[in-house]
């Protein structure tokens, strides 16, 4: 209920800002107008329950594989994650019209937008993944209790999963900005089949980290998927020596986390956010992409066409 109330809220206080602003459409809704906003919104609607579905069927399939213990222990673990989750979530919110308006200037700028949110963010991201993954116990710990301790394991394999996630955050809102709705569907079915498929193959032989695995898995094809979207229907991604650069600056303090003992994980944190930050500044951005992202979220002057 308080979620329900906080949307209708939010959808009020949007409403009258936009007719305080001037914007069209604003006043007495008609019956034809109603229908083509529902045409509209149709593909957004529908790629939004999916992607509720894709985080949930992991629990349903593992209360039904492996019973109520596992269940709770997984969803400690699922709860945790998806808590550091909506602050990418939160970012594309706010990115998404960004990217909408840079797509109408020129498709040259949509692209440029789209890969320095997506760096960005990923950068942005893997702190909180080398957190989650070197205090894993500490945090179920207060947040849980002891009891919950064995959710570690699984809470550290599904914070790697976040940089994905946020890499398919920007490339899903940007094929959404380019009107690939029915592309992006279609990607997020075969994802949400691929995890489901998975999570039946790996829960019994890996018990609930085997829906972290799967997670991951289907991640990577979403991810797959959208940038292949991207590469084929907005702008070429060019798989050079930056491309491979990238994924090591990511993927390389990500490894050192999860792999190094229990002891070493505090010096693996310090390391891996070092070797993040050398990674980042020589390989990922540099000054000028910081000004363009500060540029763009200057509050834009509203201008409405009559």
């Amino acid at each position: 209920m308080g979620i329900a109330a906080a949307r209708l809220l939010a959808l009020g206080a949007g409403f009258v800002l936009m007719r305080r602003a001037g914007a069209p459409g604003t006043g007495r809704p008609t019956l034809a107008g109603a229908l083509g906003f529902g045409r509209t919104v149709a593909p957004f609607a529908v790629l939004f329950a999916l992607s509720m579905l894709y985080f949930r069927v992991d629990v349903l399939l593992v209360q039904a594989l492996r019973g109520e213990g596992d269940t709770g222990r997984y969803g400690a673990a699922l709860t945790l994650y998806s808590v550091v989750l909506l602050l990418p979530e939160s970012a594309m919110a706010a990115v998404y019209p960004r990217l909408a308006s840079s797509f109408r200037a020129s498709l040259e700028g949509y692209a440029e937008a789209t890969l320095l949110s997506l760096r960005v963010l990923v950068v942005g991201i893997v702190p909180l993944s080398l957190f989650l993954i070197c205090f894993a116990d500490r945090i179920l710990g207060l947040a849980y209790g002891e009891r919950f301790l064995a959710s570690a394991t699984t809470l550290r394999l599904l914070a790697v999963s976040l940089p994905l996630h946020a890499v398919n955050g920007v490339l899903g809102q940007a094929l959404q900005a380019a009107r690939l709705q029915s592309a992006m569907l279609r990607i997020i079915v075969f994802g949400l089949a691929t995890h489901v498929v998975a999570n039946v193959v790996l829960l019994p032989r890996l018990g609930i980290e085997g829906a972290a695995v799967a997670l991951f898995l289907s991640s990577s094809v979403v991810a797959l998927g959208a940038a292949r979207c991207f590469h084929r229907n907005v702008a070429p991604l060019s798989l050079g020596v930056r491309f491979f650069l990238s994924v090591a600056t990511i993927g390389g303090p990500l490894a050192l986390a999860l792999l190094v003992p229990p002891a070493w994980r505090l010096a693996a944190f310090a390391v891996s956010l070092c070797a993040l930050s050398v990674g980042a500044l020589s390989v990922l951005l540099c000054r000028s992409d910081f000004d363009r992202v500060v540029q763009s979220f200057r509050a834009p002057k509203l201008t409405v066409v009559s």
